[in-house]
């Protein structure tokens, strides 16, 4: 019997994949979490990359960051049993690619964000969807 029809290493690559998923969405949400923290403090910044000078994008700075943090905190169970709490997994994936496609179309500056947006929801996806269906697998 090889070791890929065995219950125990099934198990065992499933927590792998599992793991590999949640390190990812450790890292994002921490990023998230820090550049809101900094836009919370020092709106301008953020500001002066995004190229936006207009007298009201200094309170729409800090809502944008108060909402990042709201929804980094809702995807904390996520991060602690993806398998089990799929839902926000899904919502928060779902999120990032629908904010990946308001950022482009705002374009400028936004781009940035569009980027970092894009690409984690695209990693974080491949890998829930790989976490998911190691978790499948594990369940003869």
């Amino acid at each position: 019997m090889s070791d890929s029809l065995s219950l125990g290493w099934s198990q065992s690559d499933a927590r792998r994949k599992r793991d590999a998923y949640r390190r990812l969405l450790a890292v994002n949400l921490a990023l998230q979490s820090l550049l809101a923290l900094i836009v919370l403090i020092y709106p301008s910044g953020l500001l002066s990359l995004l190229a936006l000078d207009g007298p009201g994008a200094l309170p729409w700075a800090r809502v944008w960051a108060a909402m990042v943090l709201l929804a980094s905190a809702f995807q904390v169970p996520a991060l602690l049993e993806p398998v089990n709490q799929r839902l926000p997994s899904v919502i928060g994936i779902t999120g990032r690619f629908g904010m990946t496609i308001l950022y482009l179309c705002l374009g400028g500056g936004f781009l940035w964000l569009a980027l970092f947006d894009g690409i984690f929801a695209v990693l974080l996806f491949m890998l829930f969807q790989r976490a998911i269906l190691g978790e499948l697998q594990t369940r003869p």
